[in-house]
């Protein structure tokens, strides 16, 4: 591979679980082509690059491929990743089943877990390290590859977690090497190395989801970059990761599980992009599928980031992740009456197959699809996703009054209508989780829906929560893609340290700063991908003494005592509204390096503000409220900034379709944005 100056245009693909979403960008003016295939779940890269050709992509006018992968995550959801051992201190081999006394159902006491290492693959040795680094036994060669031989014909990939290796990892590193020397075909990883920080439960989680990822990680990168490199591209594509960053393809395999829930994660860099574009840097994301409800938050242009998110039920993934919240609430939710009589709808989808009863696919049980179709807010001949298969109305209308009205004793449009405010308020409820339950006012905020169903219920859930305006992209559908384009270069660095903060060596940590940064740039630069400026955020994880849970502050580097305790305790306040008069802890610090890409830099023509009635392509009734009102449909391709209207309406294109509420007004902004705005 060379590293040729930058050419024109920049390649997003995200691969979802339906579709692989295609997207270019023209650098000399900014302009889009998008594209959708089939994603192909038995070998992602068959569908990669059946997008790529799709668009009949000229290989050698591309700067930059940058790719959202879904494989790590399919492979912990569906538990198809790698066969792995679990090598751990005697006496610390049921962490994975003991977690943290959670359960799978809160109010009952059955329900299984089911480890991504079974127990009959875990095997303890005789080592002991101390809290403080002191390494009290070493660990014995013989006995641990006797251990390890026992198992090693039934597994991919080894993880070695030792008891407080984030103090002190000579045991692990000592027990990684001596199992490579043994068996160099063997993925080895050391969790203490690998998330060198307090939490054995969390640590061993994190090391045991990288291990079980990396050999299917690997052979897949692998592949998609022998296929990217024989159809003529410059270099490998790099790879999206939770953070919402970009790496290189060598780094993502050697990080596997930083790519989990990378689509997500794309999806929320765009949103963040768009909101700020259209001049707002608080943003609630929303991007509604077929399945689920993914919601996050942007304060200041920035997606908030957790340093820990469950990837599955007590399989928690402990690296920088965009928080990111998703709830079971999607075009395919199921609708029913519970026992008490109670319409519910979802966490239950019927899937793409058989799909909702309109499919026609045998799917008897009504879904959100079907009450938007009832009620005409979606058209039959023109699907969400283009025209991909006919929608029958008729069987709608069969499954909801069978399910749901005689049931509740109402008339099938009232019954879709009732569908529809449940499975709103259940996403209203988690975009309040995520705002008013992080201390902000959703009202400081816009809504930036998207997905193929999101702008369908973006106006519902204004409404729900007291959001004033929406901000709907272009292109909802394929939005993940785009973000993947406008990703930043970003590599995470985190080192205990687990000291008074009277006590901790502030010449030795900024070293550590030091060193961090100057790896950072190694990366970067090693990943070829053009940056034009580099970036450093430094962050304190502490608590009081006495405390278990912490708080993370941002620090400026050079770091220095009196600066880290006055951000630490003005934080504490914020959160809290007080501080203690205990001593602070500092226990980790994280660093995060940014190579910050190229952006162009755009400017917009005053706007000729005028009615948006010759985008009008037919009206048609549809229901609000409780009754049929006569609605305009409007053609989003035929709509142009400055353009405006009032709701009812419902603006339709190819990848999903824009419901606007009675009470709201439409405009159109200079980046071809609908901005949603709530009548006062």
């Amino acid at each position: 591979m060379t590293n040729d100056a930058p050419r024109p245009q920049l390649v997003g693909v995200d691969v979802g679980g339906t579709f692989t979403d295609v997207v270019v960008r023209d650098e000399r003016d900014g302009s889009l082509r998008v594209g959708k295939v089939p994603s192909t779940p038995e070998d992602q890269s068959r569908g990669f690059m059946e997008g790529l050709a799709a668009l009949d992509i000229d290989p050698g006018s591309v700067a930059l491929l940058i790719h959202g992968t879904t494989v790590a995550t399919n492979a912990v959801i569906e538990r198809k990743g790698a066969e792995c051992l679990l090598v751990t201190t005697r006496g610390f081999r049921d962490a994975l089943e003991l977690g943290r006394r959670d359960r799978p159902q809160v109010y009952g006491l059955r329900g299984s877990v089911h480890p991504l290492v079974p127990r009959r693959l875990r095997v303890e040795v005789d080592e002991r390290t101390r809290a403080d680094g002191t390494v009290t036994r070493e660990v014995d060669e013989d006995e641990l590859l006797a251990a390890v031989e026992t198992h090693v014909d039934e597994v991919g990939a080894v993880v070695v977690s030792f008891l407080h290796a984030y103090a002190n990892p000579a045991n692990e590193e000592a027990a990684c090497a001596a199992i490579r020397r043994r068996w160099p075909e063997l993925y080895v990883i050391p969790a203490g190395v690998s998330l060198p920080r307090i939490s054995e439960f969390e640590r061993t989680s994190t090391g045991v989801v990288h291990a079980y990822v990396q050999p299917i990680m690997n052979r897949y990168l692998s592949s998609l970059a022998s296929a990217v490199d024989e159809a003529g591209y410059l270099r490998p594509p790099a790879i999206v990761q939770c953070n919402g960053g970009i790496m290189s393809l060598g780094h993502a395999i050697d990080r596997p599980a930083n790519t989990v829930r990378s689509g997500p994660a794309a999806g929320v860099i765009a949103g963040a992009t768009v909101a700020r574009q259209a001049g707002f840097p608080n943003a609630i994301t929303a991007d509604m599928g077929g399945t689920s409800f993914d919601v996050a938050l942007v304060v200041d242009g920035i997606p908030t980031v957790t340093d820990e998110k469950l990837v599955d039920f007590r399989i928690p993934l402990r690296v920088p992740t965009i928080d990111v919240e998703t709830l079971g609430a999607g075009g395919g939710s199921l609708a029913s009456i519970d026992a008490a009589g109670i319409l519910r709808v979802g966490p239950e989808s019927a899937g793409a197959m058989p799909g909702p009863a309109c499919y026609g696919r045998g799917g008897e049980q009504p879904t959100v699809t079907d009450a938007n179709l009832v009620l005409r807010r979606i058209n039959p001949d023109r699907p969400i996703g283009g025209k991909r298969l006919d929608l029958d109305v008729s069987l709608s209308i069969k499954a909801i009054q069978a399910h749901v009205a005689d049931t509740l004793g109402v008339g099938v449009e009232e019954a879709a209508e009732a569908i529809l405010r449940v499975v709103d308020g259940r996403m209203g409820g988690q975009v309040r989780i995520m705002s008013v339950g992080r201390g902000h006012d959703p009202r400081d905020f816009v809504l930036v829906p998207f997905g193929g169903a999101g702008p369908l219920h973006g106006a519902a859930i204004m409404r729900d929560v007291g959001i004033p305006r929406a901000v709907v992209p272009p292109s909802p559908g394929v939005t993940s893609a785009i973000g993947c384009i406008d990703a930043d270069v970003r590599y995470d660095f985190v080192q205990s340290i687990r000291q008074p903060l009277a006590d901790v060596d502030f010449d030795a940590v900024n070293r550590i700063v030091d060193e961090y940064l100057t790896e950072g740039r190694r990366l970067i630069e090693q990943g070829g991908v053009p940056v034009e400026a580099v970036a450093l955020g430094v962050q304190a994880e502490m608590h009081f003494e006495g405390q278990r849970h912490a708080i993370r502050v941002e620090v400026e580097s050079p770091l220095t005592r009196d600066d880290v305790e006055r951000a630490f305790r003005e934080e504490y306040r914020r959160q809290y509204g007080t501080v203690l008069d205990n001593p602070a802890m500092l226990l980790d610090l994280e660093c995060h390096v940014v190579g910050r890409r190229p952006r162009r830099v755009e400017t917009w023509p005053e706007l000729d503000e005028q009615p948006w009635d010759d985008a009008v392509i037919e009206r048609r009734d549809v229901y609000f409220d409780g009754a049929w009102r006569d609605t305009p449909i409007i053609e989003r391709t035929a709509l142009f900034p400055g353009m405006s209207g009032v709701g009812p309406a419902i603006v339709e294109q190819d990848d999903t379709t824009t419901v606007v509420l009675p009470d709201m007004s439409v405009r159109v902004d200079h980046a071809g944005n609908l901005i949603l705005e709530v009548a006062s």
